[in-house]
């Protein structure tokens, strides 16, 4: 099956909601006023679906190189920016680095010690890539020159930009359904000056549950645990 029989173009997206609206569809992300604020309205959806939970649509994996003595790392992710980092190894190591406060790995650094890193703290983002940098302790020493870091994270989705074609053709990595209700639920929202109307009540509180629907499809809806809740104080 297609990928477009779950996902559709931005573009497309975008004409659904502007045919519950009953409104004339658009060809572009450009091609009204209307049009761009819809646009806009849709970065507003993705990222709060983004910021919702952990998508396993978003996830990635990148090394980075050590290098003797160098204490600090840029997490370069390639034309993508990150969402949050879910962990960080080093080498052959069986375990993730541990996870430190800032305080604690410059405290640390202030007496380096040379070696494996068994530790990190992400300490400010690089001003060139917008992504995270991250000091490891122990520094890496000579025995780990070249090495690399294995950095596991969740990207986050770029926002579109109405001026670029390529945006309107491309598709998101969510759910085209999700996006529509999403979208329209901002968009009468928007229509009505910011005015909760029962139509937008209505929209929002779908969407809310085809949130968290889509969000367990593969973080929930998966294995085969058996919970068993106690009631009444018995099993």
């Amino acid at each position: 099956m297609p990928i477009a029989a779950l996902k559709l173009t931005h573009i497309e997206v975008i004409n659904e909601v502007e045919r519950l609206l009953a409104v004339n569809v658009s060809t572009q992300l450009n091609s009204t006023s209307f049009t761009r604020v819809l646009v806009r309205l849709l970065n507003e959806v993705i990222d709060e679906i983004a910021d919702f939970g952990t998508w396993q649509e978003l996830y990635e994996e990148i090394l980075v190189t050590a290098s003797a003595t160098i204490d600090t790392y840029i997490i370069q992710a390639s034309g993508m920016f990150i969402q949050h980092i879910e962990e960080i190894s080093f080498s052959s190591a069986r375990s993730p680095l541990e996870v430190r406060s800032g305080q604690e790995i410059r405290s640390l650094l202030r007496s380096p010690a040379y070696g494996a890193p068994r530790n990190y703290a992400i300490i400010g983002v690089d001003a060139s890539s917008g992504n995270p940098q991250f000091r490891p302790y122990p520094v890496p020493g000579a025995s780990q020159n070249n090495q690399t870091f294995r950095v596991i994270f969740y990207r986050k989705p770029n926002l579109l930009d109405a001026t670029v074609t390529a945006d309107a053709t491309s598709r998101s990595v969510f759910p085209a359904n999700l996006l529509i209700k999403g979208l329209y639920a901002k968009a009468l929202l928007e229509e009505n000056g910011n005015e909760p109307t029962p139509e937008w009540q209505r929209a929002t509180a779908e969407f809310d549950r085809m949130l968290r629907e889509a969000h367990n499809r593969f973080n929930a809806d998966t294995g085969t645990d058996i919970f068993i809740v106690p009631s009444n104080g018995r099993m």
